[in-house]
């Protein structure tokens, strides 16, 4: 059975990591959570510069760490792992998942509040496409919702899957979810899904026992699809959308690495609700 035992919060001072952080919580009380902060390696050219630098993020680090910590204690979490490095801030947070056997990445997709549109920060892209992790991905506009979001209950998962061949890491997580919480899952997939998969999908939801409902949907692009998608689960508690292969990585390189799609990206710059991304 697939579970979320270790999670990884990655720590920067901002107010949209706190509410992340809150809310993965509600969605994963009983998981142990580690704090993460990389302070970036800078040019020893300049050595007094680069050490008031260094103090400087130093310090910031360690109050983002303790702003984090308090919201964990806050919210019953007792087991907790802090932990400050030094590098470029992908390849540690990359060793650091390999090293601790992390489940589930808490990233926010902006540092800023305000809702850009399709926007994804350099470094939630770079950590998406380089590990192969779930990710729970706060939202610009999901952060807008935040004191609806954390006073509900989860009550609902949403699920969109554009290729259903790449389903199966979201049934799992959907179904320890939804068992975990008593959730509903509603299921979204393109009128061209197969429908020989969409049978096999279908028995293999119901051998599970959850209460769901799919929806088929007709559209005429990626766009339609992820716009229509989010109109029918907009008062789910959180979506679950797959990752897509690009062109280059289906024909090309079939093994190269991940890189954010489209489809991702609005997903991740449209959805008000946090988006997993598996």
């Amino acid at each position: 059975m697939y579970k979320v035992n270790n999670i990884l919060v990655s720590a920067i001072k901002n107010e949209i990591i706190l509410f992340a952080t809150e809310y993965s919580v509600k969605l994963f009380p009983n998981s142990i959570y580690h704090i993460l902060s990389v302070i970036p390696m800078f040019s020893k050219k300049r050595s007094l510069y680069t050490k008031l630098i260094d103090r400087s993020f130093e310090k910031i680090v360690k109050e983002a760490i303790e702003e984090i910590e308090l919201i964990l204690r806050k919210n019953g979490v007792h087991y907790i792992k802090k932990t400050i490095v030094r590098g470029d801030p992908v390849k540690k947070i990359k060793e650091y998942v390999e090293q601790y056997n992390i489940d589930l990445i808490v990233l926010t997709s902006s540092s800023s509040p305000t809702p850009p549109s399709r926007l994804i920060g350099s470094t939630a892209s770079k950590i998406i496409s380089i590990i192969p992790k779930p990710s729970l991905i706060i939202t610009p506009y999901s952060f807008e919702r935040k004191e609806y979001l954390l006073r509900d209950r989860i009550d609902k998962i949403g699920m969109a899957c554009l290729d259903i061949s790449r389903v199966q890491r979201a049934v799992e997580l959907a179904y320890y979810l939804c068992r975990k919480h008593n959730a509903s899952l509603n299921i979204i997939l393109s009128r061209k899904t197969n429908r020989n998969r969409l049978i096999e999908l279908q028995n293999r939801l119901g051998r599970m026992g959850l209460r769901t409902d799919t929806v088929v949907i007709d559209h005429v692009s990626i766009e339609d699809f992820v716009k229509k998608s989010l109109e029918e689960l907009s008062d789910a508690k959180a979506i679950i959308i797959t990752r897509q292969k690009t062109f280059t990585e289906k024909i090309y390189f079939p093994f190269m690495r991940h890189r954010v799609t489209k489809y991702e990206r609005l997903f991740m710059g449209l959805s008000t609700v946090p988006i997993f991304i598996v």
